[in-house]
């Protein structure tokens, strides 16, 4: 891994997910399951705030991380409620023996002091490559692009496709490369430097 995230779900904690609790209502077809309890101490509802989990897997469990790995929330705090499929990347695959490693990234809420249990559904050779609907969408076509989800505005290099400028929404800021890196000028590096005597080139 490429340095550890702050949560680590070993390989040995895992479950039947028949044995998840009967109201949760856990969906067809996963046959293993691995809770994941956050809490929030604060007097402030933590709404989509994001999470990244490593986490283990016996190898006999699951074949392939891309497919196979799902995130569901409780729809009450506290682990009452059904679960609910909430949108989730795996990426930094590893494998150690008959271990295997990812980083999962979810987006999490939950209510002023209290907790949310969230499950990690895997073991369902059966199921395509996740496809989720979220809020992000982008505009024009090939590299200058602008992305935008309820969070940010961005635009792209017309040159590289890298990022170029960044306007947050909820909060008054706008990060504008001001010259930035490269040819062009981005936020995102982008290399433009060779060590051959042709000096600076252009990534496109």
């Amino acid at each position: 891994m490429h340095g550890d995230a702050a949560i680590y779900i070993p390989v040995q904690d895992w479950d039947h997910a028949a044995n998840l609790p009967s109201e949760w209502q856990s969906p067809a077809g996963w046959q293993f399951a691995k809770r994941l309890i956050l809490s929030n101490t604060t007097e402030l509802d933590r709404h989509l705030e994001p999470i990244e989990v490593d986490v283990d897997f016996h190898g006999r469990h699951i074949t392939d991380l891309e497919s196979e790995v799902r995130v569901a929330a409780t729809t009450s705090g506290g682990g009452g409620g059904r679960l609910e499929g909430i949108p989730s990347q795996v990426h930094l695959f590893a494998q150690e023996d008959s271990t295997l490693r990812c980083r999962l990234f979810f987006l999490a809420s939950v209510p002023r002091d209290s907790t949310r249990t969230y499950v990690v559904l895997y073991g369902n050779p059966d199921a395509p490559a996740p496809i989720h609907d979220t809020d992000l969408s982008f505009s024009d076509e090939d590299y200058p692009l602008e992305v935008e989800n309820a969070h940010y505005r961005a635009t792209l290099s017309h040159l590289s496709g890298n990022w170029k400028c960044h306007f947050p929404k909820g909060w008054e800021a706008t990060l504008d490369s001001g010259g930035g890196h490269g040819v062009e000028g981005t936020i995102h590096w982008g290399p433009d430097w060779s060590e051959e005597r042709v000096g600076r080139y252009r990534i496109t």
